[in-house]
């Protein structure tokens, strides 16, 4: 856990970075910032000094999407975690029944924390991730320019901001799917015993789980793997039938 936990601060980190090369390529890409534009407005110092404000207000505002990130990925990994090792304990029959079900209700507990405003602030970043993600594919699809410089800075654009977005919503499914995945372990100690327990508290064990409601939402939408698959297809096949019905190709009223 405190490897893959690193490996997400070296994400975040160097997304954070990767935004900052964004914006440079950026820069580079259509000039923006060309000296015999700006110099006779500003002069050559200030010039220097606008982009270094610039650029630092850029850094700031990833590092602070950087940390809401970083902070709901590592809350879902030590939960996935903490719920496999109580399913390892469970399958094995190393621990007390009752135990077990006081360690579910504290998982429970963590899924509601996690649903409360780290969840709301998350949400929020999806939905800039979102925006920005949808705005570089539609000026990726519609580059009239031939230039390489702008194909790349454009594709660049999509793999950023994508590649946070997916990494939110993979991190809140693969919690919900090992959480539904040690539900139906506890469906397979009704069936097959554990230790000495009686039939009646297998069944009040199994009353528990099935009672025990929690998943990680995003916008109070529970985040699953099937969900995700079914966005996609339908993003998809949109997307594909505005292209042949050439709605994002034309200039027309609807961009």
């Amino acid at each position: 856990m405190i490897v893959t936990d690193r490996w997400i601060l070296v994400f975040g980190g160097l997304w954070t970075l990767s935004t900052l090369g964004l914006h440079g390529l950026f820069l580079g890409t259509f000039h923006v910032y060309n000296s015999a534009t700006l110099e006779p407005l500003v002069g050559s110092v200030w010039h220097y000094v606008i982009l270094g404000v610039e650029l630092i207000g850029i850094l700031i505002m990833n590092s602070v999407n950087t940390a809401v990130v970083i902070n709901y990925a590592t809350q879902c990994e030590m939960l996935i975690y903490y719920i496999r090792a109580i399913d390892r304990k469970l399958q094995e029959k190393t621990a007390d029944l009752r135990v077990i079900m006081q360690d579910v209700l504290r998982v429970k507990q963590a899924i509601s924390r996690l649903n409360g405003p780290t969840a709301r602030m998350t949400s929020l970043c999806v939905i800039n991730f979102s925006e920005l993600t949808v705005i570089g594919l539609c000026l990726l699809i519609l580059n009239k320019f031939k230039d390489i410089l702008v194909w790349i800075y454009r594709g660049c654009f999509v793999v950023v901001w994508i590649a946070y977005l997916v990494f939110l919503l993979v991190q809140a499914s693969r919690l919900n799917s090992t959480w539904s995945k040690f539900k139906q372990s506890g469906l397979e100690v009704r069936v097959f015993g554990y230790q000495t327990c009686t039939i009646q508290e297998l069944d009040s064990f199994l009353l528990f789980m099935g009672s025990t409601k929690s998943h990680a939402k995003l916008f109070n939408i529970p985040v699953k793997p099937s969900y995700l698959l079914g966005i996609l297809v339908l993003t998809t096949f949109t997307l594909l039938i505005l292209i042949q019905t050439n709605v994002i190709v034309k200039a027309n009223w609807f961009l």
